[in-house]
């Protein structure tokens, strides 16, 4: 995790827990390990996705995004 984000997952954490919610924390550290976002959210049962954010991720946004929608286009996640 990005040391600058500590204290915001911290903070999100305690958010987080009060309204009942369980937080995963699924750690990238580089781009070799954008396919464990998949795989991590499907084994957590997560009902969503947060992402904290630095440069690192801001500049993979949309790489995230076609992991999370199934891999279809970020942008075009309206159903059809």
């Amino acid at each position: 995790m990005n040391l600058a984000n500590v204290s915001v997952w911290s903070e999100t954490e305690n958010v987080a827990r009060v309204s009942g919610l369980t937080l995963h924390s699924v750690p990238i550290r580089d781009s070799n390990e954008f396919d464990n976002i998949s795989g991590a959210v499907v084994e957590a049962r997560a009902d969503g996705l947060l992402v904290l954010g630095d440069l690192f991720i801001f500049l993979r946004r949309k790489l995230i995004a076609a992991c999370e929608v199934g891999g279809r286009e970020p942008g075009n996640l309206n159903p059809s």
